[in-house]
């Protein structure tokens, strides 16, 4: 399994782990609803997904998807 690989896969087992509970904080943290925090929370691990091969490895995959979450939120409050 090459490294973009087994980032993806890394990725996607994040996905699933606390999903609600996630989601929950989202929420709370930005104010928002629930099924609008959802909604980021699912186009965050879709982006990173699709930049999986940008991934530099300078922080944890954590942290890089704390990052691209707090964004997608930021965005969202942005657009309303």
């Amino acid at each position: 399994m090459d490294k973009v690989s087994a980032l993806k896969e890394e990725i996607l087992n994040k996905y699933s782990e606390s999903k609600e509970d996630k989601i929950f904080i989202i929420s709370r943290k930005y104010r928002m609803p629930f099924h609008e925090a959802e909604d980021i929370y699912q186009k965050a691990f879709l982006k990173a997904l699709k930049n999986a091969d940008k991934f530099r490895g300078e922080s944890s995959v954590k942290t890089w998807l704390y990052r691209i979450i707090h964004n997608c939120s930021l965005d969202y409050l942005r657009s309303i």
